[in-house]
């Protein structure tokens, strides 16, 4: 066995709580506790010879250059390698998640759209066409709804039709006098 109870020593921590006494080796795990801080020792110093026992009846040893939980393997530090690693197999996770995230919102996107299409297309399936005939009998309509109107309101009408055909200007323009194209794309 490479290493004695003396190698280990620095590593050992001492603490009261209640009226008792703890001794403590955070490297290994081993704690005892006694009335007194000998007592405490004593107990400490006998389990410590049981671990180190049989450590080496295990046939292990502890060198020490490292600390016990790295010469018995318990949770070793990675290399460079290890890390990048590590690392690359998180990144992969994350981007195989986003993928997925990525695909069920396009996919929900898709289909709202192709409900709203539908929608629209159902409207403007069930009006059918329209001839000059029914949009004079919908002027008809606008003119009684309009006499009976407070001079504001329909003041507020008229700037509000007069803002609507202000914006639709370039729209109708372009209707009118569509722009000639190269060919179909």
């Amino acid at each position: 066995m490479q290493t004695s109870a003396s190698d280990l020593s620095s590593q050992i921590v001492l603490l009261e709580k209640d009226g008792r006494y703890f001794f403590y080796q955070p490297a290994c795990g081993l704690i005892a506790s006694g009335d007194s801080v000998a007592s405490a020792h004593q107990k400490f110093e006998e389990a410590r010879r049981l671990f180190l026992e049989n450590v080496q009846r295990a046939g292990l040893a502890i060198s020490p250059a490292h600390d016990m939980k790295h010469a018995l393997g318990f949770a070793g530090q990675r290399g460079v390698a290890a890390e990048i690693g590590l690392f690359a197999a998180k990144c992969g996770l994350v981007l195989v998640l986003l993928a997925g995230i990525g695909t069920v919102a396009v996919s929900a996107i898709e289909s709202s759209l192709a409900g709203v299409t539908q929608g629209v297309s159902r409207v403007f399936a069930s009006l059918g066409s329209v001839t000059l005939a029914d949009v004079v009998a919908k002027s008809d309509d606008i003119v009684r709804d309009l006499n009976p109107l407070p001079e504001s309101r329909k003041e507020d009408l008229r700037r509000n039709v007069g803002e609507i055909s202000r914006q639709l200007t370039p729209i109708v323009d372009a209707w009118r006098n569509p722009p000639t194209s190269a060919g179909p794309r």
